[in-house]
């Protein structure tokens, strides 16, 4: 774990990202995880209470909807853009070096545990690759794979996106299975 620094409007997009952590505030190294993004986000989950405020509403909705479950949690994007979005619409340079530190120490742990993976970046339309040029410079000095698909020209047709940074489930099928033929 290492603390850092990082912009602070980036401080709200990283604690979208927690919620799927509350459930595991008390396990080791969560805590710290939820320190990382915000001192006050690592207090309030102390409370029981506040760790699963706003959930109960939408597990009871799930519960008495007849909406199925996803399949083995694949949500399909249906359809495809409404337009051609504005070239470089799906790139987002902002570094964050805060979710930098946590792929850095992920793939750090894997590697000393002798686990062998690959990091692999999905395609965007309209992207260019230097948007995953951090990541690629982490996999490269600890020698990790990296499979680079942002920009790659066989998924740059407007018809597998539901929009820029989302493939549709047509593009999401054919994306998945190069990559598993590929693993």
């Amino acid at each position: 774990h290492q603390s850092c620094i990082y912009e602070l409007n980036l401080s709200d997009h990283n604690r979208r990202y927690l919620a799927g952590l509350k459930a595991y505030f008390c396990q080791p190294g969560i805590k710290e995880i939820f320190q990382d993004v915000s001192w006050a986000e690592g207090i309030k989950n102390y409370s029981g209470l506040f760790r699963y405020n706003g959930d109960y509403f939408n597990n009871l909705k799930n519960f008495l909807t007849a909406n199925p479950a996803p399949e083995k949690g694949y949500l399909p994007l249906q359809g495809q853009m409404s337009s051609e979005p504005v070239k470089g619409e799906a790139s987002d340079n902002t570094l964050d070096s805060l979710k930098l530190s946590y792929i850095k120490a992920i793939a750090s742990d894997a590697k000393s545990r002798g686990i062998e993976f690959v990091f692999v970046a999905s395609p965007k339309y309209g992207a260019n690759s230097s948007s995953v040029q951090p990541v690629k410079d982490i996999a490269n000095k600890l020698g990790v794979p990296f499979w680079d698909y942002t920009d790659a020209p066989e998924y740059q047709k407007f018809e597998y996106f539901k929009e820029p940074m989302h493939l549709n489930d047509d593009g999401a099928r054919i994306y998945t299975a190069e990559i598993v033929n590929k693993l």
